[in-house]
């Protein structure tokens, strides 16, 4: 089950799980220059700096969190959540929690999950859960440019390709090792690269999708005859080796479930959190000053 309240995860990628609340009104001590402006309210340079060396955080992502935190208790102000801005850390927190938990948590919860987006997310991550296996391979590449190519490009891409080929053959044998693969795609300033494990319909683990005619020739290739002949696809001319494969994979149904449901309403989570943040900045004249930001005196300390 997801907790009642906030992950910290998701509250820390936004205003950060320690973070002391956002002064209303700058210390008078605090002369450095003033980077940014939320409803006119001087963010300096000092306090971004103060925050990125607290949670290890570059001077951009500092200023975020600041600003995000100034929102939030904007917000709360407003909702009647917060009833005065000079308040315990602990009451802020809580406070923010608490209107995060109505605009967010309520809202995108495992009870409220549509069943059309978990479908959808379960198809995202289809491959990192069952398949009937997996090819690997690394292919070289000879481009064309346009759309389509001329007749003259695809030629040179093709005689590219098969003195590619015949080259490694030479080298390497019909079963050549991968460094010779790899070192004569570069020697012949060909495009070379290792791709992800991917199964019969070109998805891979991680949701990327290669195209018809590289999956079929791909999963044309064997142990014993790894090195296809050349072919093509709408980038140019290729050349593949089968280097792997990944054993068919199966995890149990309710495994799944659990999964599916856990991260897709974390993943909803930090969504709704995101376009909260982006309302609230709507709403509210944020100026930020790129120069003063980009200073390196600002950016986080050891």
């Amino acid at each position: 089950m997801i907790a009642r309240r906030v992950p910290c995860l998701v509250f820390a990628l936004f205003v950060g799980c320690g973070a002391r609340r956002a002064q209303r009104e700058p210390v008078a001590r605090d002369t450095s220059p003033v980077v940014a402006r939320v409803n006119g309210e001087p963010v300096t340079a000092d306090e971004v700096s103060a925050v990125a060396r607290a949670e290890h955080l570059d001077a951009r992502a500092a200023l975020d969190r600041i600003v995000n935190n100034r929102l939030l208790v904007r917000e709360g102000l407003r909702s009647g959540l917060l009833l005065d801005d000079d308040v315990e850390n602990a009451r802020w927190h809580g406070a923010v929690q608490a209107m995060i938990a109505r605009e967010v948590e309520d809202r995108e919860s495992e009870r409220t999950m549509p069943r059309e987006f978990l479908e959808a997310y379960f198809q995202h991550r289809r491959v990192e859960f069952m398949h009937d296996g997996l090819v690997e391979v690394i292919h070289a590449l000879a481009q064309v440019e346009g759309t389509p190519p001329s007749p003259q490009a695809l030629a040179e891409a093709r005689a590219k390709i098969a003195a590619f080929r015949q080259r490694v053959v030479a080298e390497g044998g019909e079963t050549p090792p991968r460094e010779t693969f790899e070192r004569i795609g570069r020697e012949m300033q060909l495009h070379v690269e290792a791709l992800a494990p991917f199964d019969r319909t070109g998805q891979t683990p991680d949701d990327a999708h290669y195209v018809e005619p590289f999956v079929v020739a791909a999963w044309s290739l064997t142990p014993t005859a790894p090195l296809s002949r050349p072919f093509e696809t709408s980038f140019g001319a290729h050349v593949a080796l089968r280097v792997g494969a990944v054993a068919p994979l199966r995890r149990p149904v309710d495994e799944v479930r659990a999964i599916v449901l856990r991260d897709g309403v974390a993943l909803r989570r930090t969504v709704a959190m995101r376009r909260l943040l982006e309302g609230l900045r709507a709403r509210v004249d944020v100026r930020v000053n790129e120069t003063a930001i980009a200073t390196p005196s600002h950016t986080a300390g050891p």
